[in-house]
């Protein structure tokens, strides 16, 4: 054996414990012997320590062996400790309250030393490979536990992939029909532009050839998202930081809101802060990009004819975008779930907008937030907030 041991035996006999203190005298250094005159001792001794085997005699005044044994798995003490019972005699009344008790082995007195030291021995490795057994069913355990929590990550993860994989289809899908309907508004206004060119006034060329330019910008536009919505909807959202001059992209970004407008006859209004910091250090592509989705879902949730309008604050050391609409409006139950990739309804996320999600994904990656304040039959109002940085 390996492992030292401790051993508590008791007697109420002294010639008895002197006689064990010499058989095991060779062991020593490897079992600590701890002895005790009486049951009252012996669960004293019990109550301070932590033993591997106990060894008792069964009749002892005042407390006997099994009444000591009674009182230690009645206070805890002895709940996994093998136990060995001296005795010169044991009749079947006393075999069952020992064994009630604990008792695992019986040992008749006097002791034959040599066989003594044995069962010491046969209990002793059967309660050490007890224990490294358990010892393993607990680390098994452990192991199963971070197993099973493993698997819930990973049931996790499969299933927000899975959402991110239909977020993507959709956007895709969207941004193709915009694809083919920007197209085609090119083709249409070139084959316009064809048709009376010659007897149109100069003003009237200009306008058309507007129309194709604002087309062709928006086609470009859309290319960009599709190029970009794999990046976008990863896993890990990387940014490519360049310096932004604030004003121009505010204005290109509103030119752009104005080319969708104009399909619904709707008016943009725009606004910004007089003090503006002149640049800013940010993703310009995907700022663009989630900037013009949520653009994008207020024309498509706004009566034709209404108006839009668009505002650029600076406080808190922030780029505060505001884009308020007076369309359908949200529930206050729609608005907590709108950014969510796991948004259980899906019909919901559909009607408005499935790129919300990547809308927050770009914001948060930046070091901003974004909200929305949302009723029915009032519209809505998204505020996308991104820091101010003069350098990365």
């Amino acid at each position: 054996m390996t492992k030292n041991f401790r051993i508590l035996f008791v007697d109420d006999e002294q010639p008895i414990l002197n006689g064990i203190r010499r058989i095991f005298q060779s062991r020593r250094s490897d079992w600590e012997l701890i002895f005790a005159s009486s049951g009252k001792e012996g669960l004293q001794k019990a109550s301070m320590m932590e033993l591997d085997l106990i060894v008792t005699d069964g009749k002892m005044p005042g407390m006997s062996g099994s009444e000591m044994l009674k009182a230690m798995k009645e206070q805890g003490l002895t709940k996994d400790v093998p136990t060995i019972m001296l005795t010169g005699y044991v009749d079947d009344d006393m075999r069952k309250e020992a064994l009630e008790c604990g008792i695992i082995e019986f040992v008749n007195k006097p002791v034959i030393p040599d066989e003594f030291v044995l069962r010491i021995e046969n209990v002793l490795n059967f309660k050490m490979m007890n224990d490294e057994l358990k010892s393993s069913t607990r680390e098994l355990t452990a192991a199963n536990e971070e197993l099973n929590k493993l698997y819930g990550v990973i049931k996790e993860q499969k299933a927000e992939l899975e959402e991110l994989n239909d977020i993507k289809t959709k956007f895709i899908e969207i941004a193709m029909n915009e694809f083919r309907n920007s197209t085609q508004a090119i083709a249409d206004s070139a084959s316009d532009l064809k048709e009376i060119l010659d007897p149109l006034e100069e003003q009237e060329k200009i306008v058309i050839a507007e129309k194709i330019y604002k087309n062709a910008l928006e086609l470009a536009g859309i290319y960009t998202k599709i190029m970009n919505v794999a990046d976008v909807t990863s896993g890990t959202l990387k940014l490519k930081y360049n310096r932004v001059n604030i004003l121009k992209f505010f204005s290109e970004l509103t030119d752009q809101a104005k080319v969708l407008a104009e399909k619904k006859n709707i008016k943009v209004l725009t606004h910004h802060d007089n003090i503006l910091p002149i640049e800013n250090y940010m993703d310009e592509n995907k700022v663009w990009i989630a900037l013009s989705r949520i653009i994008e879902n207020a024309v498509k949730f706004s009566e034709n004819a209404s108006n839009i309008e668009l505002n650029l604050r600076y406080a808190d050391n922030k780029l505060k975008f505001f884009i308020k609409d007076y369309g359908i409006g949200m529930s206050e139950e729609d608005t907590k779930s709108i950014f969510s990739f796991l948004n259980e309804n899906d019909d919901e996320t559909s009607k408005q907008g499935v790129s919300l999600p990547i809308v927050k994904k770009i914001v948060e990656a930046h070091g901003g937030e974004i909200t929305v304040e949302s009723k029915f039959g009032g519209g809505s109002t998204f505020c996308f907030a991104i820091p101010v940085k003069e350098d990365i």
